[in-house]
């Protein structure tokens, strides 16, 4: 009797016993369940996309770290096992850091995780070694961000719409220095800047051949995991003289011919300013002799003015900081204006820096797209990060001042820093990176589709030519019914986030490792017919 009790007590224990051995999976399900929740809660709340994939990403490491709390203090698994989880976790940790690396991040904020490429394909170099540069008597110049004009708008080219029948043809594909800069075009050459190791670079190429006609280099760097290396500005090119300006503040004046030094500045320093935090963005503008830059000096020097022949300082003026927006020269009832987008929207009168008229922007995300001139007293801004577009129209008194006022306010179009197009009383651009177009007159959205990401691009005539952030060149015609894409063509393998150049049918494009350019294929006869419509509505304007 004593036996069988005793033997019936250790079975008990046994089962007992048995039974806390078991996986404890209620843990991990409360845990797994709290955090569906919490990415549920994060996707219904208001903010931008680029909000929600940062708390979303949060959340997920939470959930991961919290999962492995779990299994490593409660899972009740045994000890060895334990081990072997812990072993596996930072083996896989250390094994992924060998083989992969983030390489900054998309538009969208979500990290670019790539292999661990080995040292960067050779760069062309042939810095003082002279290269003619052939002079292009059909072509156009685009001397400056965005083009002649500063809109990212071409006018007297007409392009094939069908690319199957008559394609681009690649002149030339060479790696280049990381940079997000674009090219300024002038007299069959390219210039660009580049990041080559611990030198910041302004390269001259010649258009046709992509041969190198000379290199200016200066000791600077800028890099970070999310912005990534390199300048970030696209030079303007004036008669004879290239300026440009760095990452970190160097502002150089250069011989067109030879890339000599005519005169450089730091205007970080000489303005009291520091880095921003994605580094120095805004393009130079050159105006009747003087240099118009946006170092962000906190005391009347958030925009200055400088002498184009020997960088005299003219004037100073505004007190936001720096913007990632570039000046912009534009013209409202009959008078020349500056503006810059930073906290607000800000206008400058060219000759003396005195504040035109101030209009206020919501939030505090960065501002990089261009404002747009929609009429003589109308003008268009918006910016990423779930803030959306506003139609501003100004006003002057006849005391001569400045008012501006909100027409309309949308939410349907919140462009990052690709450009905004109008096109037949309806604009087009890129919402959070999908292409779309809203009513000019109310805002309203006709359509959205197309995703394209946080690309660039230029109106040319009656065309919409995108570089998607991808690395493809899509041409789209402008229609207030429905997305009408016409050709594609992929041209880089890597995120494109460079505005492109355009010097009559030759478009020069580039990321942070690869620079091309391709002709473009012109219109037939009965295809120009309908880029007079163009120019009868630029007319109209």
């Amino acid at each position: 009797m004593r036996v069988l009790i005793a033997s019936g007590a250790q079975n008990n224990y046994s089962l007992e016993t048995h039974k806390s051995d078991k996986l404890r999976l209620w843990p991990a399900a409360i845990i797994l369940l709290a955090g569906g929740m919490a990415l549920a809660v994060i996707w219904s709340l208001p903010g931008s996309h680029q909000q929600r994939n940062i708390r979303t990403l949060i959340a997920s490491f939470i959930v991961l770290s919290l999962l492995f709390a779990w299994f490593i203090l409660a899972s009740k698994v045994s000890k060895a096992f334990r081990l072997l989880g812990i072993l596996a976790v930072f083996l896989s940790v250390f094994v992924s850091r060998q083989l992969f690396e983030i390489r900054g991040v998309t538009g969208d904020l979500l990290p670019i995780i790539q292999l661990r490429s080995r040292a960067r394909p050779a760069l062309r170099l042939s810095q003082g070694h002279s290269v003619t540069a052939q002079v292009l008597t059909n072509s156009t110049e685009f001397p400056q961000f965005q083009g002649p004009t500063r809109n990212a708008i071409i006018t007297n080219i007409n392009l094939a719409r069908d690319w199957q029948t008559y394609p681009p043809t690649v002149l030339w594909k060479e790696p280049v220095g990381a940079a997000w800069s674009g090219f300024a075009i002038s007299r069959g050459r390219a210039i660009t800047q580049e990041q080559r190791e611990n030198a910041e670079c302004v390269v001259c190429y010649n258009l046709l051949t992509g041969d190198t006609v000379w290199v200016h280099s200066d000791s600077a760097r800028y890099s970070t995991t999310i912005a990534g290396e390199g300048p970030r500005t696209t030079p303007s090119i004036s008669g004879d003289r290239v300026v440009t300006l760095g990452a970190t503040g160097l502002l150089n004046c250069l011989d067109f011919e030879s890339g000599k030094v005519i005169w450089q500045k730091d205007i970080l320093k000489e303005n009291n300013a520091e880095v921003p935090d994605w580094a120095v963005a805004g393009s130079p503008l050159i105006h009747n002799g003087v240099v118009f830059v946006n170092p962000g000096g906190t005391v009347q020097r958030s925009l200055v003015a400088y002498s184009l022949t020997d960088a005299a300082l003219i004037w100073g003026a505004g007190s936001e900081g720096a913007g990632y927006s570039s000046p912009v020269l534009l013209n409202f009832l009959g008078q020349d204006q500056i503006l810059t987008f930073k906290t607000s929207l800000l206008s400058h009168d060219p000759q003396t820096g005195k504040t035109l008229w101030q209009y206020p922007w919501q939030g505090h995300e960065p501002r990089v797209s261009q404002p747009v001139a929609i009429s003589s007293n109308l003008v268009l801004a918006s910016s990423g990060y779930g803030v959306g577009a506003e139609l501003i129209k100004l006003d002057l008194d006849a005391q001569n001042r400045w008012s501006a006022s909100r027409v309309w306010k949308s939410l349907a179009l919140k462009s990052k820093f690709g450009p905004i197009f109008v096109w037949q009383d309806h604009i087009y651009g890129l919402d959070d990176g999908i292409f779309t177009c809203l009513d000019l007159k109310t805002g309203q959205r006709k359509w959205k589709d197309g995703r394209y990401g946080h690309g660039q691009g230029l109106l040319i005539n009656n065309l919409i030519l995108l570089t998607s952030e991808k690395g493809e060149l899509v041409l789209i015609e402008p229609n207030p019914e429905k997305l009408l894409e016409l050709s594609r063509l992929r041209v880089f393998e890597d995120k494109t986030w460079n505005p492109p150049a355009l010097a009559g049918e030759y478009l020069v494009i580039r990321n942070h490792k690869e620079a091309a350019c391709l002709k473009l294929s012109l219109a037939r006869a009965s295809e120009k017919n309908l880029a007079l419509l163009f120019a009868k509505h630029i007319l109209a304007l």
